[in-house]
């Protein structure tokens, strides 16, 4: 075993290699020395059988997905302004703006919870 960077993202759970649930290192970085050398097969038991709610794969692997695109894209060509303007275009698609201009916020939380849980 070995540390990947994307699986040391906040809301990666699974591997998106080879969709199996990550593993929680079992020691708390902030109680051991960052020059110390930590052995992995010390530490995890690699052959404990792991659980993961089957039902939210997916979402898992959708985020893990997106997460491991910002790491390796160039973002060099992206502003604020464009994405502001193609998140705009996204939520008008999906009539969670007002005629005003005003981008409903009750109406965008309840879609991101029923799509995200």
């Amino acid at each position: 075993g070995y540390f990947h960077r994307l699986h040391q993202l906040q809301g990666v759970f699974i591997c998106n290699k080879h969709i199996r649930p990550l593993v929680k290192y079992p020691i708390d970085y902030k109680k051991v020395s960052r020059l110390k050398f930590i052995r992995l097969d010390d530490n995890i038991n690699f052959n404990a059988e792991i659980s993961i709610d089957t039902r939210n794969i997916d979402k898992f692997k959708k985020i893990v997905d997106l997460a491991e695109f910002i790491i390796i894209s160039s973002l060099e060509d992206y502003d604020k302004k464009k994405l502001y303007k193609m998140y705009y275009e996204k939520l008008e698609e999906k009539s969670l703006t007002t005629i005003n201009g005003q981008i409903r916020q009750r109406e965008l939380c309840e879609e991101f919870i029923n799509f995200w849980g």
